[in-house]
């Protein structure tokens, strides 16, 4: 109407543009109304859909309806776009295009809003229509190359048109959007709108502002070199020249990866080192500022870690990479304080290389020339008799309070210099969910000039970095480990997010996980934002088993509880353990000392915190629902080693906060001690919901949780897809070494046979995700994780016996009817209770847990 309207009134002579603006948003409104009903339609018979468009027996009238449709809401909403586009990027109004005039001022803002709730919504509809049908061709359903083309086509375009819109549901697509346009050909149409949206040097009218890549910077850096790289190369190139401070970090990271590889991919190397050029112009700051973090990182720490990877490379015949380790551990242990004493070196340094400079350049020589004359027992023999006689149980930092120069005259001298680029931004600043705005970011501009050492292994350090805004950020240093799992963690707990807040009921019950910031900024050393007002649940259990008079120590039950189902819990004997020792033994041994300590531990140190009955019962409330929602989260990412030190309770609110999330995607399963539970429910956490049980407090909520997940399970996975896939993960190092340790010479060790391993991997853990959103009994899913642990192949009638107290016996609520999968989301939570609370599982659990 809108078209023919328009073209009367050109032919007649008549002025029709505020008629064309007024009918052009009703048309908008009307399009976006049909397509969300046909796009209904389509899901409610995609099968029909299917087999028309794969045979072209399609209604002659339907099928050009849809091309209309397709083709109208483009017209129609081309004259705003550009607007739009323009408003997004300045953040105001100011810049539309003056053609409009004042008078479409308020139906652009309406047209805005329609394009992004209706016309967006519709996008995506149709996009989630073509992902379902190719996810089922992931599955194994036979699909025709043609129609699988059409297909991605349709999908790319409809993302691509619904990220101009800025719907956030769009951006959550990309990964997955990127691997189908990957797989095109270069000259295909798909390839070829790909390219008009994302790269700066085709000057396209449709092009996406970059801010709504920057959540994916990590896993577009990732794959620079593989057939993705081309495509990503522009999208990074513009975040370099926009938002340099967004991709410095991931750089540094992907980087250090591939040359770590053997051998290293030329087209990422070069395709990094030019994004470095060019971010490097921008922040010449932060290459001192990851230096300064790192040096807070233990001496003592970094020599251990040299321990381990040496030998590892070692036992692989690779001395020269050991040579180089060695040369990377004296430039930052040795090397660094003679050049710079006095100067960006703290006194902790300083101080081990005067006492230890000299006995590195005898032991090991010259850059580590001695280590080429040494074979791998006297190598290992030599290190574990320095770590042994100067090392063990004398930390260069004791924990406590120390001066911020004791690790980093840098980070103590630092000031703000105000300079136009010269400065570091507060970390964490670039989330990716709305269009950043760096002259209003928070600057840093100094250091507090006091540390604390942490007690944990690696000794972190907690930081405190003082803003432009006159407030202060504490972090957390973690020098020694890779953060980006924990980092990909808390983006998929994001996600669920996201979800949650999108059902009804979830939304109702504020039902959610508590995130927080991760910064990896090397691969040795990251940071994590600092959760105020947080206490472990060790902690607290802890201290209220002190305030009970003449109360056994839990160590001394321990070893107690040890020796009655021995000879130990140590990764030697564990085997035979689950070989020897029957159910009732085990039962009878956990009862006993588990009654001998007080059930209501964190119950009371959860009182403790309230001054009224009714604000305990809201903070228990709370508690409850932080618990069943991080519970079945965990449970789906396949998160382990949920010990009480990684739970932190939310003095303010009760609610908790998972940390550490070092074993992921079912690794907990392939530990020495294999992890048997699904997630923690043990009796300090069961006491604290009473007088009601889990039915009252938790499982409703995990329903509810566990439903909206499942019903969104394909924007899950593919966001889970993209991040099993990434090389720098631990668990596809932990891959790459198995692949290296077991094939023989005669077997093929190049890089693509090393990539199919990583690929099948993925697909493992993928299946083993998939199968949870599906409802598949929890302890048949954790059986088949169990498959790839080494007991399997070590000790065949102690992992026949683990499969057995698994699966559980008649009794087990999760045995009954043989369920391979449960018959609603209801029986599944009920499994994985009754999965969670067996006590003969329990019993059989790592000794530290």
């Amino acid at each position: 109407t809108v078209i023919d309207k328009k073209n009367d009134a050109q032919a007649n002579g008549v002025n029709f543009e505020g008629d064309e603006i007024a009918l052009g948003a009703k048309l908008n409104r009307l399009i976006s109304q049909v397509k969300l009903e046909l796009a209904d339609l389509l899901k409610q018979d995609p099968q029909l859909y299917k087999c028309h468009l794969q045979n072209k027996e399609f209604d002659s009238s339907a099928q050009q309806l849809y091309i209309d449709i397709q083709d109208h809401l483009s017209e129609s909403s081309e004259m705003f776009r550009n607007s739009l586009e323009q408003e997004q990027l300045s953040g105001n109004t100011s810049s539309i295009d003056s053609s409009f005039g004042n008078r479409s001022l308020s139906v652009l803002s309406l047209n805005q809003k329609t394009l992004k709730d209706s016309g967006g919504k519709a996008f995506m509809e149709l996009a989630k229509f073509c992902l379902k049908l190719l996810a089922a061709k992931d599955e194994g359903e036979q699909m025709s190359p043609q129609f699988e083309s059409e297909l991605v086509h349709m999908m790319t375009q409809n993302i691509l048109d619904a990220m101009r819109l800025n719907l956030k549901q769009a951006r959550t697509q990309f990964p997955r959007m990127l691997e189908l346009v990957a797989a095109c050909s270069n000259k295909s149409a798909t390839h070829e709108l790909f390219v008009a949206s994302t790269d700066e040097s085709q000057r396209s009218a449709k092009l996406i502002p970059c801010w709504m890549f920057i959540q994916w910077i990590p896993q577009m850096c990732s794959v620079l070199g593989g057939p993705e790289g081309a495509l990503v190369m522009p999208i990074l190139t513009r975040i370099a020249n926009v938002y340099p401070q967004a991709l410095y970090y991931p750089l540094q990271l992907s980087t250090e990866s591939v040359q770590s590889m053997e051998p290293p991919n030329p087209h990422a190397l070069q395709r990094l080192q030019n994004l470095s050029d060019i971010v490097n112009q921008h922040v010449p700051l932060l290459p001192k500022f990851v230096e300064a973090l790192d040096g807070m990182n233990n001496p003592d720490l970094k020599f251990k870690d040299f321990i381990s990877s040496g030998i590892y490379h070692m036992n692989r015949g690779d001395k020269e990479k050991t040579v180089q380790l060695y040369k990377e551990l004296h430039k930052g242990l040795i090397a660094c304080c003679r050049d710079h004493v006095g100067t960006s070196v703290g006194k902790m340094a300083q101080k081990f290389s005067t006492k230890y400079g000299g006995l590195f350049d005898k032991v090991f020589g010259k850059d580590g020339a001695n280590i080429r004359k040494m074979t791998t027992s006297s190598f290992r023999r030599t290190l574990l008799e320095i770590q042994s006689k100067y090392f063990t149980n004398n930390p260069v930092v004791q924990p406590g309070q120390h001066p911020l120069s004791l690790v980093s005259r840098w980070l103590a001298d630092y000031k703000d210099s105000k300079n136009a680029q010269n400065y570091i931004e507060l970390p964490g600043q670039y989330t990716g969910t709305h269009c950043p705005d760096p002259k209003n970011h928070v600057r840093i501009i100094a250091f507090q000039q006091t540390i604390t050492c942490m007690q944990s292994i690696r000794k972190p350090k907690a930081l405190t970095m003082h803003g432009n805004d006159e407030k202060s950020y504490k972090f957390l240093v973690k020098g020694g480990e890779d953060l980006r799992q924990d980092q990909r963690i808390e983006q998929l707990f994001g996600a669920m997010n996201d979800i949650l807040s999108g059902d009804a009921q979830c939304a109702k019950r504020s039902l959610n996980v508590r995130t927080y910031s991760v910064i990896p900024d090397e691969g040795s050393v990251g940071i994590l934002e600092w959760v105020p007002g947080t206490v472990p649940l060790k902690s607290i259990v802890t201290e209220q088993a002190k305030l009970v008079e003449n109360g056994p120590s839990i160590i001394d039950l321990l070893k107690d509880y040890v020796a009655h189902i021995g000879p130990s819990l140590t990764h030697k004997d564990y085997p035979d353990m689950l070989a020897t020792r029957p159910e009732k033994a085990i039962v009878k041994s956990f009862d006993k000392v588990q009654n001998s300590i007080s059930a209501d531990l964190l119950l009371k140190g959860v009182a403790a915190l309230c001054s009224t009955p009714e604000s305990y019962l809201v903070l228990r409330s709370k508690f409850a629902r932080s618990f069943a929602v991080f519970s079945i989260c965990s449970y789906i990412l396949g998160i382990g080693d949920r010990h009480l030190d990684n739970f932190l309770l939310d003095q303010s609110d009760g609610s908790l906060v998972g940390i550490d999330f070092g074993h992921a995607f079912g690794t907990g399963t392939q530990l020495s001690v294999p992890e048997l539970i699904p997630f923690r429910l043990t009796r300090q956490f069961q006491h604290l919901f009473q007088p009601l049980d889990t039915e009252g407090l938790l499982k409703q909520d995990m329903c509810y949780t566990l439903s909206a997940i499942q019903n969104n399970r394909h924007t899950l996975l593919t966001i889970m897809e993209v991040f099993v896939k990434e090389p720098q993960l631990d668990w596809v190092a932990k891959a790459m070494k198995d692949f290296a340790a077991t094939r023989s010479d005669s077997e093929d060790s190049s890089t693509s046979a090393s990539q199919k391993m990583i690929s099948w991997v993925a697909k493992k853990k993928i299946a083993s995700a998939r199968n949870k959103l599906l409802g598949h009994n929890p302890c048949l899913i954790m059986v088949e994780e169990l498959k790839d642990n080494q007991l399997k192949r070590s000790n065949k009638t102690a992992f026949s016996k683990c499969v057995q107290y698994i699966k559980g016996d008649s009794s087990k609520f999760r045995a009954q009817n043989n369920w391979k999968v449960c018959q609603s989301v209801a029986e599944q939570v009920d499994c994985l209770v009754d999965h969670a609370t067996d006590k003969n599982l329990l019993g059989r659990t790592w000794q530290g847990w």
